[in-house]
């Protein structure tokens, strides 16, 4: 994902899924000016990885910061969904 000439910084997570407990999801912010689709990305993977190695989720997003002045990842992610030492109380 990260050699894909839109992306600016990627991250694989897992998050919440009712049947299986959790599964995995791509969180993707492009470089300003670029464009790319989830398909795009996926696409890009399979040609680089095995298909089953693909997130089967991807979220792409501009690269811009939140309003907390976070950038990347973490600034589109869900709150606490990333991690870090307050993500299960819910203070990151």
């Amino acid at each position: 994902m990260a050699r894909h000439h839109a992306v600016a910084v990627c991250a694989v997570i897992s998050v919440p899924e009712a049947q299986w407990g959790e599964r995995v999801h791509a969180v993707v912010v492009l470089k300003q000016r670029q464009e790319a689709t989830a398909e795009d990305i996926r696409v890009h993977c399979k040609m680089l990885i095995g298909g089953y190695k693909c997130p089967p989720q991807c979220g792409v997003r501009r690269g811009t910061a939140d309003a907390r002045g976070r950038e990347g990842p973490q600034a589109h992610a869900p709150r606490g969904v990333l991690g870090g030492a307050g993500a299960a109380r819910g203070v990151n």
